[in-house]
């Protein structure tokens, strides 16, 4: 018998000497690494040697773990008489096996010249453990002007999931913030409370367009506290004083969305006011209020400033007057 020092040798020496044992010099992997684990899908890889002329074993390795493949070996006719194997392997891989080496060893019993083995890494793509949910800080109630944080998070999932976005065009945020530790998958945007805001609210969807994934969450209902902005007087402010013509003025208030308190002055002194409040609907789930007044002034009253004060008790932003200089004609 022929002694072979190494694996390589020419075809000419392969057909002269047909007693000469030689092992595969090479073994390759095909078929697809990529995977998203469910449970359900499975990584088709087919291990293939070169050819040779002794029996071979082939065993497969999923990390340092022997894998059972029941499947046949399939062999062909190569081109100077020896055989090409091939073995298809079968594999449902978890989540947790992304990144692990599935190595085919091929071994040759009657060549002593050590085994030959192929070896593909896992790409494992995983879906989220976690649906989308979204977070406040500190609360979506509060005065007008100020400001909250929403985070949307999704725990998990490979490759990382996107975060998106979606508020009506009367919110007001910034650009997003995206980022990830560990596992946990963020995207913070900061909402500023106005009127236009009150009663909207936000969505946050994830996406994952390698497994088809998508989960959605939506923040809680805006609650802006606001108004109103200012008051107006309308009504005439001149007027003959003869003890029976009285002056009619309205005070009329921007939409607002907490209770509020009207009260008139003339001068320095209250009014003493029993008219009904009248409300409204605004445009942004609040009200506008109106009240009449009824003046029967004197002449002594001429120039005297008649104002409207409106306080709002649950939004700190100070009181809202309007006013009117009277003009008194006299006889």
């Amino acid at each position: 018998m022929l002694e072979v020092s190494q694996w390589s040798y020419s075809q000419e020496a392969f057909r002269m000497k047909g007693k000469m044992t030689l092992g595969p010099d090479s073994v390759s992997i095909t078929g697809n690494r990529v995977v998203v684990a469910d449970g359900i899908n499975t990584l088709t890889l087919t291990c293939t040697t070169q050819e040779y002329n002794r029996y071979v074993h082939i065993t497969w390795y999923n990390g340092t773990t022997q894998i059972s493949n029941t499947a046949a070996a399939t062999n062909t006719s190569g081109s100077y008489g020896g055989l090409i194997s091939t073995q298809v392997l079968q594999l449902t891989p978890d989540r947790y096996q992304d990144g692990n080496a599935v190595t085919c060893v091929v071994q040759n019993e009657d060549v002593t010249l050590g085994e030959r083995t192929a070896s593909v890494t896992l790409d494992i793509n995983y879906l989220p453990s976690t649906p989308a949910s979204v977070s406040v800080n500190p609360t979506t109630e509060g005065r007008e002007r100020s400001t909250v944080d929403l985070t949307c998070q999704v725990t998990g999932g490979k490759p990382r999931p996107s975060l998106q976005w979606t508020c009506p065009r009367t919110v007001t945020h910034t650009v997003p913030t995206t980022g990830s530790q560990g596992d946990s998958h963020t995207s913070v945007i900061t909402v500023t409370l106005t009127r236009q805001v009150n009663g909207h609210n936000c969505s946050c969807t994830g996406r994952q367009n390698q497994t088809s994934w998508t989960g959605s969450a939506e923040s809680p209902v805006f609650i802006v506290r606001f108004g109103p902005d200012n008051v107006s007087i309308t009504g005439n402010r001149v007027v003959v004083a003869d003890g029976i013509n009285t002056l009619t003025l309205t005070c009329t208030t921007q939409e607002y969305n907490r209770h509020v308190h009207i009260t008139w002055y003339n001068g320095t002194t209250r009014i003493s006011n029993t008219a009904t409040v009248t409300n409204t609907s605004g445009s942004y789930g609040g009200l506008i209020s109106t009240q009449v007044l009824q003046l029967t002034p004197d002449r002594y009253q001429d120039g005297n400033v008649v104002r409207c004060v409106v306080q709002n008790e649950a939004v700190t932003v100070g009181e809202r007057t309007a006013s009117v200089t009277l003009d008194i004609n006299c006889k």
